[in-house]
């Protein structure tokens, strides 16, 4: 029997050889998985790169033509009267736009609904007046939708015009006469310039809830533009939004001789839209309240503040124009009391 020949030292042993094939075949096996996850992360990292960035809407030119059209809308509204003698438009503070697809006339239409906010100086405050405008990329028409509304804030005051269909896409239907007193209620509470009663009228009970009314300006009766429900799919619907018009007048601001200031003779439109909670119930009530064509995107009391606001009645003679000694008592004449001095 010939003599075995010794192993070198450095020749794996039968038990190393396995192991070392063992390791081949797994890198083999994952090799190809590796690189096909290399390849995916490389793709995704151009992809990601390579992402347009969302569109400007403060050089679209579609939103541009839009503030221009509330704007004018806006002058035109002051014009007739919406705000006192003197009022002027600062700046646009703020623009919100949404597009929705009607198909009234057969073929669907694309509308985009641009709400446009400017500050306006009056002779009395500062304020914010938001207008809705329409565009109809079929037809590249714009519009305004309805009459400036007019709201005070601790900041700005809100405003909304409206003409028209209020809320492209949505089903409106007759607003019912059972509604006619809470818009009413909470017409006259807006501009009673009482915070208390404006939170009376909205029937918001939370104590940490405070409301800002307007204040200054005479109202006439409220009427209703169109409805729409806002839980048409419920058993019993409970919930619609009303497109409304107010009509109201301010002050005449008075000369710094001869009598009071008295109101302007004339009444303008402002508008709002209002939500209406318990329509099912005999006795419904205004919850919120915005710009025109806002309507299907108001939620209950949120025009409250955490914060309490002070309330000033605007004088009719703005404070700077007062002269700086009284007037004469025979420059403001009275009139007699009819009883024997």
């Amino acid at each position: 029997m010939p003599p075995s020949t010794p192993t070198p030292f450095w020749a794996p042993t039968h038990d190393k050889a396995q192991r070392r094939l063992a390791r081949m075949r797994r890198l083999l096996i994952l090799s190809p998985v590796a690189t096909l996850i290399a390849v995916a992360c490389a793709v995704a990292m151009l992809a990601g790169t390579r992402a347009p960035a969302p569109p400007d809407t403060t050089t679209d030119p579609v939103t541009l033509v839009s503030q221009t059209v509330a704007q004018r809308a806006v002058a035109d509204w002051i014009d007739t009267g919406g705000l006192p003698a003197g009022a002027d438009v600062l700046a646009l503070v703020g623009t919100t736009c949404s597009t929705a697809t009607t198909s009234d006339t057969g073929d669907p239409v694309h509308v985009t609904t641009c709400t446009h906010t400017f500050s306006v100086s009056s002779a009395t405050a500062v304020v914010a007046v938001s207008v809705s405008v329409a565009y109809n990329e079929s037809t590249h028409a714009y519009a305004a939708i309805g009459a400036p509304s007019v709201t005070l804030d601790t900041h700005t005051i809100q405003a909304a015009t409206s003409a028209g269909a209020p809320w492209v896409g949505v089903a409106t239907t007759t607003c019912p006469d059972t509604i006619l007193p809470a818009v009413e209620a909470w017409a006259t509470a807006f501009f009673s310039g009482s915070p208390t009663k404006l939170q009376q009228a909205v029937a918001d009970a939370d104590p940490a809830h405070h409301y800002v009314p307007m204040v200054g300006a005479a109202i006439a009766q409220p009427a209703t533009r169109a409805c729409a429900m806002l839980d048409p799919g419920a058993k019993i619907p409970s919930t619609l939004v009303a497109s409304i018009t107010v009509p109201l007048r301010w002050p005449t601001p008075a000369p710094l001789t001869g009598p009071a200031a008295t109101a302007s003779p004339d009444y303008t439109q402002v508008g709002f839209d209002v939500r209406v909670d318990a329509v099912n119930t005999p006795a419904p009530v205004v919850t919120a309240w915005g710009p025109v064509g806002t309507g299907m995107t108001l939620a209950r009391y949120q025009n409250a503040s955490p914060v309490a606001v002070s309330v000033v009645a605007p004088s009719a003679v703005p404070p700077t124009a007062r002269p700086a000694t009284p007037e004469p008592a025979h420059d403001t004449p009275t009139e007699p009391s009819g009883e024997p001095s």
